[in-house]
């Protein structure tokens, strides 16, 4: 469910786009969004090929593939349109901070993978966290390397979370991870399985295919944008 705050966000944020006469900003391109989408696939397989490595496994399956299924994902409107529109944004420009939060925020409060009761949730929490670092993310800073990111872990993390996040990572530098970028739009239907269970694997490029329909039908053409 959202949470209670979640409409008084989004006002917030439609007056700060009507004050500034940008309301356009709030449609990605074509190119952003394919882009957007393409990156959240990648970021799926890799946490779902990472906790298969390390034993790790959701005790929400209804949500998986990670981040991709469920009330709250990254292919979601509102989610998807606000990592996609902070893909085109200054990061010093106000409006950057209020778009990517408002679309963390909705994630967030409904994806159960975030849910920190459950040891299950908080290695997935881990693992997820140490995927962002070390991807290009423009609102976290990175792509950080491990010495980096162990550093930041010892700064900005703590408890639980923080544990399994200094276990894992030294666990995650001695992976060989094949290369993700491979994972595009124009080729689901032909790409290999990389490591992941079947079922993954068959889901992500479901959620892509599904992706591409919906918002193809609402006149985006993914597969002839750049």
């Amino acid at each position: 469910m959202l949470t209670e705050q979640m409409p008084q966000r989004k006002k917030e944020l439609v007056d700060l786009l009507n004050e500034r006469s940008i309301l356009k900003v709030v449609w990605p391109t074509p190119n952003l969004l394919k882009k957007s989408i393409e990156r959240n696939m990648r970021h799926s397989y890799r946490v779902e090929l990472i906790c298969k490595k390390l034993g790790i496994k959701s005790n929400y399956p209804s949500q998986q593939p990670h981040d991709l299924k469920g009330l709250g994902s990254k292919l979601q409107p509102d989610v998807v349109f606000g990592f996609a529109i902070g893909l085109d944004l200054d990061k010093s420009d106000e409006l950057y901070s209020e778009i990517i939060n408002y679309a963390i925020d909705i994630h967030t409060s409904c994806q159960s993978h975030h849910d920190e009761r459950l040891i299950s949730e908080v290695k997935v929490q881990a693992i997820d966290a140490l995927c962002t670092m070390i991807e290009n993310r423009g609102y976290n800073g990175g792509p950080y390397n491990f010495k980096d990111i162990s550093s930041k872990i010892n700064i900005e993390e703590k408890g639980l979370k923080s544990f399994y996040m200094k276990m894992y990572v030294k666990e995650m530098e001695k992976m060989d991870i094949p290369d993700l970028t491979v994972i595009k739009l124009d080729n689901l239907e032909d790409l290999k399985n990389l490591g992941v269970d079947s079922w993954i694997h068959k889901g992500i490029i479901g959620q892509g295919l599904e992706a591409i329909k919906i918002y193809e039908s609402v006149g985006y053409k993914l597969m002839d944008a750049a």
